[in-house]
């Protein structure tokens, strides 16, 4: 009968087929607020795109906490291509979680030969609503590109493992040959191409695992996975046993006919030595893997801990991550079986209760008690289990990182051997090949044919339903899997579906807060703000950003009390300054002065609050003190374009005009279109009699920013002193339709009108600049003027 083809060409295409169509929303989605920013959409470097410099940058910095060098290079890489076109970053993920889940199939089909279940493994991977997380948010590429090296590592040691072992060679004998030509069943070395290939593919490993830690540290315990790989299924464990027993035998019956030195030598072979060397060898092949893990701790452990991410045993005592770490395990299996009320963060609440902390731990000790006891009868469940316990080690809250006691991204690797558990212990309850092993043909090993599997599967009833149930648990989560990716649609989304999980989430809260204020939305970042201090009121954070938003809203007195209260919670320069800020707005000058030097007190090179210090000094007359903290501020920011202009300006105003130019020269080469500094300087050249030059820097600061009323004057000033009447006429009329209130600028318009003859236009300009300021005796003495000099032209 013909063979049927294989169909691992077919699962693929489905593989990648179905994944896209699950996921192909994400393509439509924006960037969030919650770590994009620190990942692209406010990383300069990453922006950028691909260069000498970036790449410079992602191998010396850390982001968000992290060191992931080449998961940077797959964001500056997006950027190079799309731009800030969130949908081609969404797509980047969506690809290589496609080609995650295709690397999966081929993966277990290859070491443990049996095609269904490895595809339906594989198709659960790609469609489990737990892994949403991880493909529809921009910053956990780290996730999907990491573990593309992982399953690359693994395949690449399968590769080595079937290429290093011990070879027997299996010959018969050909009865039409003289005995003396009878092949010996001797054991063989690897020839040395093999011995080649084998370590090309061992260093190839490596390198891919160094590539996976440098995308995502979570990736340290592969090594232990390489061990659990080694015990089933390449059965690197049992193997060397297994074929020392058979070379004995046969060594043993070709000792009866042929009795030989070198045979009987080999009679002696003690399998159970062997055994115990190769487990010995096993480990020590895994040294170089776990060098590079330990490596990466180091590594992570510093750079978390340099961002204040890790938390102490004063924060978070050992005991409360023990029982955070025994009720997640339990918790991830919960939401695996029924995916419901998935968010993006899972804060850190009240202690669980025990009941459930107790429950959590007879439910580990008896899954892990099962899994040893049925460890040599069914190899793939230790295998599967403790893979899920150990690749969540490192995220399992032993190590607090950050306020989550879990998160749904994590599942991305650990799940894969509770899905190996389920597709193989289904097929084997199924194939009743608990009770009786040969009931059923192997289907799990590589010798099995495609043709056996389809004929045995046809005759068994049981195996047909199982097809039904699998294709429903896929067609399940196919569906949750839809209806959570909307929820990442944008940020506001985002948030408000992690409080509506838990309307307790204070970080929630806090970031649709921020957004709100970005948004200029103050009133309902008030609100957001209010929610998380009422879930977490000593949270410093929020009440600084409360306070920045209430100043905003002019409401100076409740400003004062939030950045206050940010100020006893966390005694920090940021929560220092922005007090300083709020009692500067507030029009409380004395204790702004106190709050800034108090800031820098804390942060002596903090330039922004010698400049700030600079504007409380000058409104209260203090020109030279102002002068010397601009001075100050630009010894610590040579770049400080506000404060070369402040100090200009205070320069100006004490009649060192020719330093205040050279300032107003530097301020405008920091910000070529700053009007500001053209009036500056402008002015400057006034008062030098250089009215050419004033003209032309009035003119600049006219044209970058044509409603700005003092310019508009002041170009008006210059044009009638070099007796351009009515070009400064013009510029007059313009200042006061911005600025209708400024009496000076009437007062001048009146003069200039009077130099014209124009006497009862001139004399309405006197008129409107008195009314708007009684006390203008030059307004007064030009009208007194005017109305007793009626034939004058000026």
């Amino acid at each position: 009968m013909t063979r049927m083809p294989k169909p691992s060409l077919a699962i693929c295409l489905l593989l990648v087929l179905g994944t896209l169509a699950a996921y192909w929303p994400i393509t439509r989605h924006e960037f969030v607020n919650y770590d994009d920013t620190d990942y692209v959409t406010q990383n300069a470097y990453v922006q950028a795109g691909l260069s000498a410099k970036g790449f410079a940058w992602a191998w010396t910095s850390e982001v968000a906490r992290n060191w992931h060098p080449v998961t940077m290079f797959s964001h500056m890489l997006d950027c190079q291509l799309f731009g800030l076109r969130a949908g081609g970053h969404h797509l980047t993920s969506l690809l290589l979680h496609a080609a995650n889940a295709v690397l999966l199939f081929l993966l277990l089909r290859s070491i443990t030969g049996a095609t269904w279940r490895s595809a339906w493994v594989a198709a659960l991977f790609a469609l489990h609503p737990l892994h949403v997380e991880s493909v529809a948010w921009v910053a956990e590429r780290k996730d999907v590109l990491s573990t593309l090296f992982f399953l690359l590592t693994l395949w690449a040691y399968a590769s080595y493992a079937r290429r290093s072992g011990l070879r027997i060679r299996e010959t018969t004998v050909n009865p039409r040959r003289t005995a003396q030509h009878a092949p010996r069943n001797t054991p063989v070395a690897p020839r040395a191409t093999s011995r080649t290939a084998a370590f090309l593919f061992y260093a190839l490993a490596l390198l891919l695992f160094a590539l996976g830690l440098m995308s995502k540290p979570m990736l340290v315990t592969l090594p232990f996975v390489l061990l659990l790989l080694d015990y089933w299924p390449l059965g690197r464990f049992t193997s060397l046993e297994s074929q020392a027993q058979r070379l004995g035998s046969k060594v043993s019956s070709l000792a009866s006919k042929q009795e030989t030195t070198r045979t009987t030598s080999h009679a002696t072979f003690d399998p159970r030595h062997a055994r115990k060397s190769q487990i010995v060898n096993r480990i020590l092949e895994k040294l170089p893997f776990f060098a590079l893990s330990a490596a990466s701790c180091v590594v992570t452990f510093r750079v978390q801990q340099k961002g204040g991410a890790v938390l102490d045993a004063v924060n978070l005592p050992l005991t409360a991550r023990l029982i955070n770490a025994v009720v997640s395990y339990a918790r991830y299996l919960v939401k695996m079986m029924w995916p419901e009320h998935l968010a993006a963060l899972y804060v850190r609440s009240v202690p669980w209760p025990e009941w459930e902390v107790a429950l959590a731990a007879v439910f580990l000790l008896t899954a892990t008690a099962l899994a040893l006891i049925f460890a040599r009868r069914l190899r793939y469940l230790p295998v599967g289990w403790f893979w899920y316990l150990g690749t969540l080690v490192p995220v399992i809250g032993l190590v607090q990182v950050g306020m989550q006691t879990m998160a749904d991204r994590y599942t991305y690797i650990p799940l894969i051997g509770i899905f190996v558990i389920i597709a193989w212990g289904g097929w084997d309850l199924a194939a009743c090949r608990l009770r009786n092993n040969a009931a059923a043909p192997d289907l799990g090993s590589a010798e099995a044919s495609d043709w056996a599997a389809w004929r045995w599967t046809a005759q068994c009833p049981r195996v047909g339903a199982l097809a039904v149930v699998a294709l429903a648990v896929l067609a399940a989560c196919l569906v949750c899997t839809r209806a959570q990716l909307p929820y990442w649609e944008n940020s506001e989304r985002l948030f408000q579906r992690m409080i509506a999980v838990d309307p307790g989430n204070y970080m929630a809260h806090y970031n649709l807060g921020n957004l709100y204020s970005r948004q200029d939305k103050p009133a309902q970042a008030v609100q957001e703000y209010e929610a998380a201090l009422r879930a977490q009121p000593h949270y410093a954070e929020a009440e600084n950003n409360l306070g920045s938003v209430l100043l905003h809203l002019r409401r100076f007195d409740e400003a004062i009390e939030h950045h206050a209260a940010a100020v006893r919670l966390r005694p920090e320069y940021l929560y220092v300054f922005n007090l300083g800020n709020a009692y500067a707005d507030a029009g409380k000058p004395t204790e702004a002065i106190a709050a800034y030097r108090e800031a820098l007190r804390l942060d002596p090179k903090a330039s922004a609050a010698h400049h700030n210090l600079g504007l409380v000094l000058q409104g209260q007359g203090k020109n030279q003190e102002a002068i010397a903290e601009f001075r100050a501020a630009l010894d610590l920011q040579p770049d400080y374009e506000s404060a070369e202009h402040n100090l200009a300006n205070r320069l100006a105003e004490a009649g060192r005009l020719d330093e205040a130019i050279a300032h107003y020269l530097a301020a405008i080469r920091l910000d070529p279109k700053h009007a500001e500094n053209y009036n500056g300087l402008g002015i400057c050249y006034a008062m030098q009699g250089k009215m050419p030059e004033a003209e032309q820097q009035f003119r600049e600061a006219v044209r970058l920013n044509p409603k700005y009323p003092n310019a508009q004057s002041n170009l008006a000033n210059a044009l009638g002193s070099q007796n351009k009447l009515a070009e400064a006429i013009s510029h007059y009329e313009t200042a006061l339709q911005i600025a209708p209130d400024d009496y000076q600028t009437h007062f001048n318009l009146g003069l200039t009108l009077a130099r014209q003859g124009r006497r009862a236009e001139a004399k309405a300009q006197f008129a409107e600049a008195l009314r708007l300021h009684p006390d203008y005796p030059e307004a007064a003495k030009a009208m007194a003027e005017l109305g007793s000099t009626p034939s004058a032209s000026k």
